[in-house]
């Protein structure tokens, strides 16, 4: 993906997250399996990653949800952490985790083709998304955790 479309895309996910879920704010973080064009945003020790096409091959998005109770960028080794569904089920017994939105959706999807013209549409999309199934996933895991 190159810089332009990054860039917009970004922008325009972050309007879309200012609006929908103000809670979220932009966070400067760093962490070794964290790519310099990952945006990430954060409410508490909840995160919200959205990354572009780590292997750069297509201009595709994907958005990741992750947890640290120890309210830093979850430190793995594997990213995403989460990839059975019997893992996605556990997850509030891990004290660090990061998970693809699409994967706790149902596996309806993973990475999104995105163009200068999609941009809104994919953010939306996302912002959506992450209000009907990721917030709620959220919410469970701090309840279960608790």
């Amino acid at each position: 993906m190159d810089r332009k479309l990054r860039l917009t895309l970004a922008s325009t996910f972050a309007d879309h997250l200012r609006v929908a879920l103000p809670d979220f704010k932009l966070w400067n973080a760093t962490a070794p399996c964290l790519s310099g064009n990952d945006v990430v945003w954060k409410r508490g020790n909840c995160l919200v990653i959205l990354t572009p096409d780590s292997r750069g091959l297509r201009d595709a998005v994907t958005l990741e949800l992750a947890y640290s109770e120890h309210g830093r960028f979850p430190d793995l080794a594997q990213r995403p952490s989460l990839i059975s569904q019997a893992q996605l089920d556990d997850v509030h017994l891990e004290s660090e985790w990061i998970v693809r939105l699409g994967r706790i959706d149902g596996g309806s999807f993973d990475l999104i083709e995105v163009s200068m013209t999609s941009c809104h549409e994919v953010s939306a999309f996302l912002v959506e998304r992450l209000q009907m199934v990721g917030l709620p996933f959220f919410d469970r895991m701090s309840t279960e955790l608790a």
